[in-house]
């Protein structure tokens, strides 16, 4: 006879081994995507592709991104959850919004949010649903900011965004005159010229990330808002922003991250330390541009 609990713990371990599954197929099958792209750039890599080095680069590079696309699926329920903000100190140095990316939700945050906010910054987590567009997801963005700017009289806010919440924090600065109440602006794994990946998705949203699309061009030909700080991170073995250079942008100080795959870069310790640079300028500096 089965309890309740025996349900409940069939259902724990059914999850953990299907989530662990779908984590294992999204990393190789964007990573066969990812080597058809190099190898068609590079051929003479085909020759190379056994040898011992670099096979143990490959390895380690995809458990490592599996660890990580794993640990943000896992967490998927939390963002669930009402709570959004996390503030460790009465009086916080810094006010953060943080911008997930397609498909996920807040909780893939979640452990970015709590490193900064250990480092007494409070820390804000939006749960973006990907049946929206774009211009509804920057007017969610806005109200959110307005209210923080209302409630806790803060002047201006820092955004942290990851992936698509990069065009997201863009659109908001660029056509929707943000640009005066943000006090920096960072992206992680942004594809801000677009990835061939998108065109596999199958929401509107998705669709705006095609390289070339109307948003993505005109972004990219608006001017950047002057005196305000803006930072690109990526890394140049993204499994989902192909190609991988589209994460550089020419309006901002792009910093790569050598052997890093596109979900590891919320994760990523070089990642971490670039961002405390970037959130406070005084911190002597870490970051290569590239």
């Amino acid at each position: 006879m089965f309890y309740f609990t025996d349900i409940l713990n069939y259902t724990f371990w059914a999850f953990v081994i299907l989530i662990a599954l779908m984590s294992a197929c999204i990393v190789k099958i964007s990573y066969l995507f990812y080597w058809y792209e190099l190898a068609t750039i590079q051929p003479k890599l085909i020759k190379v592709r056994f040898r011992p080095a670099r096979l143990k680069k490959a390895i380690a590079l995809l458990a490592s991104e599996f660890m990580a696309t794993y640990v943000s699926w896992l967490l998927y329920p939390i963002g669930w959850l009402p709570i959004s903000t996390l503030c460790l100190r009465k009086q916080p140095s810094q006010t953060i919004v943080l911008l997930h990316g397609l498909f996920q939700n807040r909780a893939c945050c979640f452990w970015l949010q709590l490193r900064l906010a250990l480092h007494g910054h409070r820390v804000i987590t939006l749960t973006m649903p990907p049946w929206k567009q774009v211009e509804s997801l920057s007017e969610q963005l806005d109200q959110t900011i307005s209210r923080l700017r209302q409630n806790k009289n803060i002047q201006r806010i820092d955004l942290i965004s990851h992936s698509m919440g990069g065009i997201i924090a863009r659109n908001y600065i660029q056509r929707r005159g943000g640009a005066a109440n943000i006090r920096t602006c960072i992206t992680l794994g942004t594809p801000h010229s677009g990835s061939k990946m998108s065109s596999l998705a199958f929401t509107k949203l998705a669709r705006t990330l095609i390289p070339n699309n109307t948003l993505l061009n005109q972004l990219n030909q608006k001017k950047w808002p002057e005196n305000l700080p803006f930072t690109a991170i990526y890394s140049v073995t993204d499994n989902l922003v192909l190609p991988t250079d589209s994460g550089h942008c020419s309006k901002a100080n792009n910093i790569i991250i050598p052997l890093c795959g596109h979900m590891l870069l919320l994760y990523h310790p070089a990642v971490f330390n670039h961002l405390l640079v970037a959130l406070n300028p005084t911190i002597d500096g870490l970051a290569k541009t590239g």
